[in-house]
């Protein structure tokens, strides 16, 4: 009887993220991609927890010795905690998904970025959950953990993913190094602040930090956080259904007063009065497009 119910203690902490991960898979656009280049990224993200839990130790007793010079104890605490967890599970996640999907030949869209991301986010949501599970079996209470997981922790994990993912698309499209960089910076310390903010209310409500005058007000906030980084993260996520941005198009010209943006702009004007590009003679796919034989830098995507 105990295997069985640790059995099903353990399809319950999985479930939810099978969810979200076939939401996620259903969701692309176009052409969908096969499981097998969704699970093999999904089962290599497990190695996500570990660095994770071996870094945090270290960090939040650390940090918690050279904080609690400035602040109380259970304060010093909580803001560690907070900021240690977020930092390095969010780091790793982007570390991961910058050397596991970020530099292979299929991540082509923006979408591409939001699937990572989100299933880097779920393999390490996937262990932390089991833990958590394992940890509350002999105590009793599984039930509680799991559902209670299912609604805050998870969900945020993905949320998070995909935001994560959401940027490092848009840096995968990126015309210029510098919009590329930027990109990559979003998508590191969005996910680090917004994970360290909800940990800080997490745990604050967890220790009951303030008594019953702030009990309330916490719970009111960790839901909040919870819901908008929600929010977020289907925003991105439709946005990103709706880019069309392929990795490797040809650039669109910065419009500034120089000699080659003068040029095209003359071309531009020749082929929309005309139809007919005056320089080479190619016609136009759209009467509003600079031509793409002669000026394929400058050419846009129809």
């Amino acid at each position: 009887m105990i295997g069985i119910a640790l059995v099903l203690a353990i399809i319950g902490a999985m479930a939810p993220v099978f969810v979200l991960l076939r939401f996620l898979h259903e969701r692309a656009p176009g052409p969908r991609r096969t499981l097998d280049q969704v699970q093999w990224l999904y089962a290599i993200s497990f190695l996500t927890a570990f660095p994770a839990v071996f870094l945090e130790i270290l960090a939040g007793g650390a940090g918690f010795m050279i904080v609690r010079v400035f602040a109380p104890p259970m304060l010093a605490r909580l803001v560690v905690s907070a900021l240690s967890v977020g930092l390095i599970e969010e780091s790793i996640k982007y570390a991961f998904l910058r050397r596991l999907a970020y530099r292979r030949r299929d991540f082509t869209t923006v979408y591409d970025g939001v699937l990572f991301g989100g299933v880097v986010s779920l393999g390490f949501a996937t262990v932390e959950n089991i833990a958590y599970v394992l940890a509350a079996f002999g105590a009793g209470g599984v039930e509680h953990v799991i559902l209670a997981r299912a609604l805050t922790a998870v969900p945020v994990h993905t949320a998070l993913g995909m935001i994560m993912g959401y940027y490092t698309g848009r840096a995968k499209v990126a015309r210029t190094e510098r919009v590329r960089r930027r990109q990559l910076a979003a998508a590191l310390w969005f996910p680090v602040l917004a994970h360290a903010g909800y940990d800080l209310l997490a745990f604050a409500a967890q220790a009951d930090y303030g008594g019953r005058f702030a009990r309330y007000p916490l719970a009111f906030g960790l839901v909040a956080t919870i819901v908008t980084l929600c929010l977020i993260a289907t925003r991105l996520l439709n946005r990103a259904r709706n880019d069309r941005t392929i990795a490797g198009d040809a650039p669109s010209a910065p419009r500034d007063s120089s000699a080659a943006w003068r040029a095209a702009e003359r071309v531009s004007y020749q082929v929309r009065a005309t139809g007919v590009c005056a320089r080479c003679g190619d016609r136009a796919p759209r009467l509003d497009v600079l031509c793409g034989p002669c000026s394929g830098v400058w050419a846009a995507r129809v």
